[in-house]
């Protein structure tokens, strides 16, 4: 009898596994993150960073935070600047905090967002800090007024009037002028204050206190 062929080795389709290693998905380019030491970057770093990005630059990365995976064109239709240069911006100075998808379509990278949170976060600090400012301007009877009118339910003028002991032509007049912008206006003539008006007042309360 003839003898048996060898069976040839079965070759696994599978492939090795790199051990502590990623792949990226096919097609998507990343752009080249510059080199850092300690492999995270500490706040004040990035407020450095946010300190050296022009308007143009920050409005870029902010439109791609809102809307990850969107094309430059519509970037530059919505910022109204021209294509080249948001390209131009993305490939060059913006090339760390932004990475592309194999549909050319843009996203922050890590870096990026963690840099617009911070940018976010130093304008609610100044913003918060000039309505602290507006509300020890006030007078003493519109930071009353501003008191009453936080914590009523129903802040009608004229009420407000009796237990202020002013007239009501005087609060109207304070709302509209000195705390324009701390306090609204609704419906039937009842005023509220607004919420960035009503942190800036208790933060203000807690300074007065220590």
């Amino acid at each position: 009898p003839k003898p048996r062929p060898e069976r040839e080795p079965s070759i696994s389709s599978s492939e090795p596994k790199h051990d502590g290693g990623f792949s990226r998905p096919a097609g998507t380019v990343a752009a080249p993150r510059g080199k850092s030491g300690s492999g995270q970057s500490k706040p004040s770093s990035f407020i450095r960073a946010a300190d050296k990005l022009s308007p143009d630059e920050i409005a870029i990365l902010n439109y791609f935070e809102d809307n990850p995976g969107d094309r430059v064109r519509y970037a530059a239709n919505i910022l109204g600047l021209e294509t080249r240069e948001i390209n131009a911006l993305l490939h060059g100075s913006l090339r760390r905090y932004v990475v592309q998808d194999r549909n050319h379509g843009w996203s922050l990278t890590a870096e990026g967002s963690l840099l617009c949170q911070q940018q976010v976060s130093r304008q609610a600090s100044g913003v918060e800090h000039d309505l602290i400012g507006r509300v020890a301007a006030l007078t003493s009877t519109a930071r009353r007024l501003l008191r009453r009118i936080a914590s009523s339910s129903w802040a009608e003028l004229d009420s407000l009037a009796q237990e202020l002991g002013v007239k009501p032509l005087e609060l109207d007049i304070i709302c509209k002028g000195s705390l324009s912008g701390l306090c609204a206006e609704g419906p039937e003539g009842v005023w509220s204050i607004t919420p960035e008006a009503q942190a800036a007042l208790d933060q203000y309360d807690q300074q007065e206190l220590i």
